[in-house]
């Protein structure tokens, strides 16, 4: 069964989106139309991207990334995923600007998730990655194991 997360708005997205919208309000009240117009593409482009990222985990073993209708979706095999580490940015006691799941794959990429249920996410990749090296022979799996690795 496929597994569909959703990303969630950080402060730093959220704080993009609030940007780009007094950035369009300001060029329409300054009766800029020229300027307007790429400023409220734009902020469309942001919103789309906002609502519509997606993190699917598929029944071939594979991790489907879509950020949004205008981006490509990027397909990553479990397999293929070396760690999964969470990632906290310029923490200050109990907040953090940016929350995610850094993901490490063998050939040394690097990249962040932010789905809304990080634990939920965790679990479900592990459970994947372990019903995976199970069915894998013997000697082909090769994990280094971390104390904030998953």
């Amino acid at each position: 069964m496929n597994r569909i997360y959703h990303a969630k708005v950080t402060f730093c997205r959220g704080l993009v989106l609030v940007a780009l919208t007094a950035m369009t309000l300001f060029t329409l009240w300054c009766r800029r139309p020229l300027l307007a117009l790429p400023a409220m593409l734009l902020l469309l482009w942001w919103i789309e991207r906002l609502i519509h990222t997606t993190y699917t985990l598929t029944t071939d073993q594979r991790l489907l990334i879509e950020e949004g209708r205008f981006a490509r979706r990027s397909a990553i095999y479990l397999a293929d995923i070396h760690h999964l580490k969470r990632s906290r940015a310029v923490q200050t006691t109990h907040l953090s600007l940016w929350n995610g799941i850094k993901v490490t794959l063998y050939d040394g990429k690097q990249f962040t998730l932010v789905p809304q249920r990080e634990e939920d996410f965790l679990r479900e990749v592990e459970r994947r990655c372990h019903l995976l090296s199970k069915l894998q022979p013997q000697g082909t799996n090769d994990n280094n194991e971390d104390d904030e690795s998953y």
